[in-house]
């Protein structure tokens, strides 16, 4: 039997087999379905958290860490330091209501993370400076043999 008949006759056996599963799942067809729980599991674990987006950057004398905070408020960001890391958190929560002549709408949403980075070497937490601009946030801390933790304002 030729390639191009098989296929042929695959096709016309499955099209059969698809009016007699009206809800479109086949448990015959298992290839397209295995990989299925696999495949959340793998958007759940990279896109499931809302962690921001982090650079750290090593200058002369001191670290940068630049962290992308789309639609946060700057009082709702609150910054550690202490002699090795530098911890980031931030939220917020928003209402949506809409009535209508024939129906009520209401709708909330909230969104909140902590990231901690762990820098490379010692830093001095009380020199700590941190500007929040369009939803950047920059932070800037000197390098140092030895440090407290310190809670760092955001300008």
């Amino acid at each position: 039997m030729k390639e191009e008949d098989r296929d042929e006759r695959y096709n016309r056996w499955r099209e059969r087999r698809r009016h007699m599963v009206p809800w479109g799942f086949d448990p015959f067809d298992v290839g397209r379905y295995a990989m299925r729980p696999f495949r959340y599991m793998d958007q759940f674990f990279n896109e499931g958290f809302d962690v921001p987006k982090v650079d750290l950057i090593e200058e002369k004398d001191s670290y940068k860490v630049v962290a992308e905070l789309p639609g946060v408020d700057k009082k709702d960001i609150k910054l550690n330091v202490t002699n090795d890391a530098l911890t980031i958190e931030a939220g917020s929560s928003a209402e949506n209501e809409k009535r209508e002549k024939n129906y009520y709408f209401k709708e909330r949403s909230s969104y909140g993370f902590r990231r901690t980075i762990q820098m490379p070497e010692e830093i001095k937490a009380n020199t700590s400076k941190a500007k929040f601009n369009n939803g950047v946030l920059e932070v800037t801390v000197q390098k140092a043999k030895q440090s407290e933790g310190t809670e760092v304002k955001v300008e």
